[in-house]
């Protein structure tokens, strides 16, 4: 039994990723500089083809269980829906665990002092997860996980006032 235990940690972080609504993935991006100072993008796939993508300013955006509804910026917050294949988000999957997605160590360091945002991930593939949304440090990894990102989301002007 003591041996099964110690197993988990000399698991291969790349693998062959099959389609399966079990899977899912978040890409968290919050915008620290720039034009976009302030604001947040939320991707989820999951594995059955659902994609959903959250943005705004309002706490919302990165905590589904934020309370401060008496914020001036809580309803600042919008949502939108596609559907793609379940291969579709499998391809997207391998493309993240072949980058790294799994590897503990590319998530060590600092993060570039000229990115204008932060990126965490978190995710469930193929029985492998990542628990808690993991800061991205490693340059290919969060390359990787921008192209997602702008894939499903393209930033639109802020509304004139």
């Amino acid at each position: 039994m003591l041996l099964t235990g110690c197993l988990a940690q000399w698991e291969n972080p790349y693998f062959v990723v099959t389609p399966s609504g079990l899977n899912w993935l978040i890409v968290s991006q919050q915008y620290t500089s720039g034009r976009l100072a302030g604001h947040h993008v939320k991707l989820q796939i999951n594995g059955d083809g659902i994609v959903t993508i959250t943005e705004g300013t309002s706490q919302l955006v990165r905590n589904s269980f934020a309370h401060n509804a008496q914020s001036d910026k809580w309803e600042d917050i919008r949502e939108h829906r596609q559907k793609i294949t379940e291969e579709e988000a499998a391809s997207i999957y391998q493309s993240l665990v072949s980058n790294g997605l799994f590897d503990q160590s590319l998530f060590k360091g600092k993060l570039a002092t000229n990115e204008t945002s932060s990126i965490y991930v978190s995710a469930r593939i193929q029985n492998t997860s990542t628990g808690t949304p993991r800061l991205v440090t490693d340059p290919e990894l969060l390359e990787s996980l921008k192209m997602t990102i702008m894939t499903f989301y393209t930033p639109r002007p802020a509304r004139l006032r």
